[in-house]
């Protein structure tokens, strides 16, 4: 944290809307010690920052999406996540916006939007990984700051296949919504630390500080005047569900959150009370051994307040 705290040091805490976008751009492009062509993302990017952790040794590289691992880039290509046909070309050389992905997954969503249904638009947890839409969000902060100055910006439509105009990308209020319900994920972590400290390239601030989109794009709209407001509602109570359940060893489970008031922050940590028996991320349960395992979420807000479920894990 403290590297951290020094790599923002020039920052101001009190800026906010385009002030704070603008200055965190000329940070980000200041702090690049090398850069990166479309063509050596496969190469030269993608077998360090977005290798499969369980087999780091063995050249699988993890499809952005469903989180499949695949060994070599086999049946895989490069993912836009800020399309070309929206102004992607003008960063499409920055590897925190290129994703290796299954051609399958690429093809389903084509130029789209990221939006949630039934906003006009492609769902990033299309392939039943959710924590998706708050990676994709963050990825899409990150473009529009680091491409401001070329004129990338962001709207709070959706836009579905081969429409939307120019530079632009969202839907900008689902966005925020993904960045406040879905905390940063491990693989977030692990890439920003790969691309900084062993590719010397720049971080992705959206990472190191989800609070900063709302500080930036939470004033556009009445819309996202009110997601943005949820992110400092701390809850009441808070339960899961399922609150009790039982799988199969290798076959995950998915919890969600229910807060009160309906209006107050969704953003948990969480943890599991055996992780040899299952590990949880985003409130997806991978059961790994026979066992019975406590599941905990924590409000980021009130660590007082937490929720618990239980889960019940028999052989397959």
């Amino acid at each position: 944290q403290t590297y951290i705290d020094n790599y923002y040091a020039s920052i101001s805490s009190s800026a906010t809307g385009n002030t704070l976008k603008t200055s965190l751009e000329s940070l980000l492009k200041s702090e690049r010690g090398r850069s990166f062509s479309y063509g050596t993302h496969q190469s030269q990017a993608f077998p360090y920052t977005d290798v499969d952790p369980a087999r780091p040794n063995d050249g699988y590289i993890v499809s952005f999406y469903s989180g499949t691992p695949v060994k070599g880039y086999s049946g895989m290509n490069k993912e836009h996540t800020w399309p070309d046909s929206h102004g992607g070309n003008k960063i499409d050389s920055d590897p925190h916006v290129i994703r290796p992905t299954l051609s399958s997954e690429n093809s389903a969503r084509g130029n789209m939007y990221y939006a949630q249904s039934p906003n006009p638009g492609w769902d990033p947890a299309s392939f039943s990984n959710p924590k998706y839409r708050g990676i994709s969000a963050r990825i899409i902060f990150y473009g529009a700051t680091i491409g401001a100055s070329s004129g990338l910006v962001l709207e709070d439509v959706g836009r579905g296949q081969g429409s939307g105009t120019g530079n632009k990308m969202g839907k900008l209020g689902d966005l925020l919504k993904w960045n406040l319900e879905y905390p940063v994920d491990q693989s977030e972590i692990i890439r920003n630390e790969t691309l900084d400290i062993s590719l010397n390239y720049n971080r992705n601030p959206f990472i190191d500080d989800p609070s900063l989109a709302c500080r930036i794009w939470g004033d556009t709209n009445s819309n996202t005047q009110s997601i943005c407001a949820q992110a400092s509602v701390a809850p009441e109570s808070m339960s899961l569900n399922p609150s009790e359940t039982t799988t199969t060893v290798g076959t995950s489970k998915t919890l969600s959150v229910n807060v009160t008031p309906s209006n107050a922050a969704k953003t948990v940590t969480w943890s599991s009370s055996n992780p040899s028996i299952a590990t949880v991320n985003n409130g997806v349960v991978n059961p790994l051994s026979v066992g019975v395992v406590t599941i905990t979420a924590t409000s980021t807000l009130n660590t007082a307040i937490k929720a618990t479920a239980t889960i019940t894990i028999n052989e397959a």
